[in-house]
């Protein structure tokens, strides 16, 4: 048996939900313990993009891509060759800025495992950098949203700078 139908053989038999991705975030295997819990046939999933297990995916994926690609100048904080930061299109407060590496990194703990360390480190300096350029050194809160518990709208990982203001608490005592 060749290794690659011997590791199928061993992902089916998991009682484990498995999604296997691309680089590009398209997925490349599921077992029946995914296609069950997701309620979506491999038939479905297979070759589809990540994107298609949220909410109004392609909207989502459009807007940030759009952002990603071009940026509007106006709203623009920052940008390097991997990362944008640019003002939320809905503030939530008087500074509401949104960082984002442009590599595939769908959530926070994606980008934790599978950035690479240069670019872990360019997205914190990129943050710092618009704290001073928002000039928030009252305070302000960094939020990134994850899957459907953390409200993920968008699944690409972004990072929320907001402040500008007193903000409250973010949940009851």
């Amino acid at each position: 048996m060749d290794t690659e139908k011997f590791h199928g053989l061993l992902l089916d038999n998991l009682n484990a939900a498995v999604l296997l991705l691309d680089e590009q975030l398209s997925i490349t295997y599921v077992n029946s313990a995914a296609e069950s819990l997701l309620q979506i046939g491999s038939s479905r999933l297979l070759g589809s993009h990540i994107y298609i297990l949220f909410n109004d995916a392609e909207s989502c994926k459009k807007t940030l891509e759009e952002a990603i690609r071009s940026g509007n100048p106006h709203t623009r904080r920052h940008e390097q060759l991997r990362i944008l930061a640019f003002n939320d299109i809905s503030p939530q407060a008087a500074v509401h800025v949104l960082v984002i590496p442009k590599g595939p990194y769908v959530s926070l703990d994606h980008f934790a495992r599978d950035a690479t360390p240069e670019e872990q480190t360019g997205f914190f300096a990129a943050v710092a950098e618009v704290c001073v350029a928002t000039s928030v050194e009252a305070g302000f809160r960094a939020i990134a949203n994850t899957r459907a518990h953390g409200v993920q709208d968008v699944p690409h990982f972004h990072m929320h700078i907001i402040g500008g203001q007193q903000l409250g608490r973010m949940l009851p005592k």
